[in-house]
């Protein structure tokens, strides 16, 4: 099959990109979740197969077990539509749309419309059932393909949510009830990794899918975007010099430039990629023709204008001429590919080597390292996503030529080439990184320093921390095996090593901060009996509310701690509440516990922080619960 179409390769330049916005989720709170889902289940997914309608998309069949909301019989087979799949010599990519393996069980939000069942906000409706190394059964969201803010603007972090308490927090709150989100973990433990799926893998070494390293390129029949790759680059690729055209500055008139560029991408031992110069030959740069040229001095006029100093330095014709699957995908078969050097463009510049190394690079597939996989509708280059995909700025494919790089692929391009064209063996001189010890997390007394470590094996290894979870790249921390941090606020690591023949991601370290413990206390001192809170001259207690007490009723700021009575006052259903000292983990004992309409008191002694503060933490399940606490002493 011969698709009528071509592309060109963005252009090498000396001159920033234009950008524009990416797209990303804005992640709403379970309460809202709850409320916007048609139906709320628990179910195995038993099955799919693949459909086309204005999209390609998979129908996935669940077998449910219970239903936490809406009309859903338990037994009952679900048909989920989502959108993404592959259908004969077409495909649809759907980043974002909630994808699952046979045999997976879930708790899925579910809207219906248009007749048909759809995951609620796409990824963000969809948990899996995990257990923590301590056995721990918790619910888990695919939190590597979330990337977005919270609606305060904040980065969103997902968090690790305990089954039952999630589960009894969404049957409540579909009963009406005053749910209290008190079901996260913290701080979050190690956990499995999500089982291997189609639209998961990793090949090789590289730290992301193929497909993120390449041009995806819109299908002129379908709005499905599609990666590009040589189908059977291991058999050989020929490229050949217009005989008609030599670059001035160069006695062989460029020969040995295209001959070194072919060899930069052939000498990464980790893939298959088979390049080959086939001499010089009459025929100019077109597409469709399955002749792959290389032509300077532009003589066809395909790049507007001539060299200056700045500008175009040169653009890449890629034909694509039928389909083929790859990694569990369709990708476009490069059928022929066309350097063409913009006109007056010397050998002189010290860019030459990188720009035919880069363009080259362009011709068996890869975008720019520090763009998007997918471009704007113009075709300039959007953003890069450290989220979603590898960004660099120092790679043999960035989008600005690195003169120094010359033929010397980096990091970047190594990875390209292992995740898209995987295969080859290193041998001899080079063993692939391997992590024997992970980065381990662990607590922090705020003030405090800790060291990070990783332990790895492999040839001459690279080190690079990234603050945040793998494997976002985003937020550079440190090099070399250990990393020493001094956090304010709990904060996550993680490190990523590397070598010339390969890359692999640590788990992430999460570095959890808390506050300094309060200064012991030695002696007491009492007061005349004083009532330091009533919330019934305010408003109820609803979770969790703190209170300065230093300053009043006669306690002075020095004070290390109370001696009080903690009374509920009539509450609306059973449930306790915790008196515990403000920015400190809350304790896993109750300080009182009280019965549904039940005035109940408690005396207790209670540390203070050392600005004065403690927390009143409520539960029962239903609602609020007005508190008095009365001081009897204090200790310091």
């Amino acid at each position: 099959m011969r698709i009528p179409g071509w592309m060109a390769a963005a252009a090498l330049a000396t001159l920033a990109a234009v950008t524009a916005s990416g797209t990303t989720f804005v992640v709403p709170e379970d309460e809202e979740m709850v409320d916007k889902a048609t139906a709320i289940v628990i179910g195995t997914v038993e099955g799919s197969y693949v459909q086309e309608r204005d999209y390609i998309e998979t129908v996935y069949e669940l077998r449910v077990e219970r239903a936490l909301k809406g009309a859903v019989r338990p037994d009952e087979l679900l048909r989920i539509v989502s959108i993404g799949g592959a259908l004969d010599h077409r495909g649809t990519i759907a980043p974002g749309s909630a994808h699952f393996v046979n045999g997976e069980r879930v708790l899925l939000f579910l809207t219906f419309e248009s007749q048909r069942w759809q995951v609620t906000d796409l990824i963000l409706g969809k948990f899996r059932f995990s257990q923590t190394p301590l056995g721990e059964h918790v619910l888990l969201r695919d939190e590597v393909e979330i990337s977005g803010w919270d609606r305060d603007g904040t980065v969103h972090r997902e968090r690790v949510r305990r089954e039952d308490g999630f589960l009894r927090f969404i049957e409540q709150r579909v009963r009406g009830r005053g749910a209290m989100p008190a079901y996260f973990l913290a701080p979050e433990p190690a956990l499995p990794q999500k089982e291997k799926d189609p639209f998961s893998a990793v090949i090789a070494n590289a730290p992301f899918r193929a497909y993120t390293y390449t041009d995806n390129v819109q299908d002129n029949d379908s709005p499905a975007y599609l990666p590009s790759r040589w189908s059977n680059i291991a058999a050989g690729v020929q490229f050949y010099k217009t005989s008609s055209q030599n670059i001035s500055g160069a006695a062989d008139g460029g020969v040995s430039v295209i001959q070194n560029g072919l060899a930069a991408w052939n000498n990464e031992c980790g893939s298959v990629i088979n390049l080959i110069y086939a001499g010089q030959r009459a025929t100019g740069s077109t597409g469709f023709d399955d002749i792959s040229v290389v032509e300077f001095n532009d003589p066809q006029n395909r790049i507007a204008g001539s060299w200056g100093g700045a500008g175009t330095v040169a653009t890449t014709f890629i034909s694509y001429n039928d389909q083929h699957n790859f990694d569990s995908m369709v990708w476009w078969s490069i059928g022929d590919a066309d350097v063409v050097f913009q006109n007056g463009y010397t050998a002189a510049n010290a860019s030459f080597a990188t720009a035919m190394t880069h363009e080259i690079g362009h011709g068996i597939g890869w975008r720019h390292s520090n763009a998007h996989y997918i471009r704007n509708a113009d075709f300039t280059d959007a953003p890069c996503n450290a989220g979603v995909e590898e960004c660099s700025s120092s790679a043999i494919m960035n989008s600005s030529a690195i003169s120094s790089l010359g033929f010397t692929l980096q990091t970047w391009d190594i990875n390209a080439s292992q995740a898209t064209y995987p295969g080859g063996s290193c041998g001899g001189g080079c063993t692939p990184p391997a992590i024997t010890a992970q980065p381990t997390s662990r607590t922090i007394t705020a003030g405090q320093s800790t060291t990070l470590t990783v332990t790895a094996t492999g040839t001459s290894l690279s080190y690079q921390w990234y603050q945040g979870t793998a494997p976002n790249t985003g937020s550079p921390a440190g090099t070399g095996p250990s990393l020493t941090v001094a956090p304010s606020a709990t904060t996550s690591y993680w490190v990523r090593v590397s070598n010339a023949c390969g890359t692999v991601n640590s788990t992430t370290a999460t570095v959890t901060v808390t506050a300094p413990p309060p200064a012991t206390a030695t002696r007491f001192f009492t007061v005349t009996p004083c009532r330091l809170v009533d919330t019934r001259n305010g408003g109820p207690v609803p979770g969790e509310v703190s209170f300065t007490v230093t300053g009043r009723c006669g306690i002075p700021s020095t004070a290390k701690a109370l001696s009080l009575n903690i009374t509920a006052v009539s509450p609306p259903a059973s449930g306790f509440m915790t008196v515990y000292p403000a920015g400190t983990a809350r304790p896993g004992t109750s300080t009182l516990s009280y019965h549904a309409n039940k005035t109940r008191a408690n005396n207790a002694i209670i540390l203070l922080t050392s600005n004065g503060q403690l927390t009143v933490f409520n539960f029962n399940g239903v609602g609020a619960t007005h508190v008095i606490l009365d001081v009897n002493g204090y200790f310091q």
